[in-house]
C-alpha cells in the first residue's frame, strides 16, 4: 500500500511516522522516522503481509504523526 503525504503546515515536518492498522486481522505496520520539507509531498510504501487472511473487505486505520501533529484516515481494502 502507498500513503501520499502533503506538507502544507508552513514548516518542515520532522520525525514523522506512518502506522497502518487492520484490527480485524491483528496487523500493525509502521514506517519512520522521516522528514517532509515545507510545501513538499512524500509517498511512502507500507508492506502489509495479509497472507492467510480470508478474502473480503477490511477497514484500515492510517495514522501520520509526530510529537506535534496527528492525522488519522480510515480506508477500506479488499483482499
Amino acid at each position: 500500500s502507498y500513503v501520499n503525504i502533503e506538507n502544507n503546515y508552513g514548516s518542515d515536518l520532522k520525525e514523522m511516522h506512518v502506522v497502518a492498522v487492520i484490527p480485524e486481522l491483528g496487523l500493525r505496520v509502521s514506517l519512520g522516522p522521516f522528514t517532509i520539507d515545507d510545501e513538499e509531498e512524500a509517498t511512502k510504501r507500507l508492506l502489509v503481509d495479509t497472507y492467510g487472511a480470508e478474502p473480503g473487505d477490511y477497514y484500515v486505520r492510517i495514522t501520520v504523526s509526530n510529537d506535534d501533529i496527528r492525522r488519522v484516515k480510515h480506508r477500506i481494502i479488499t483482499i
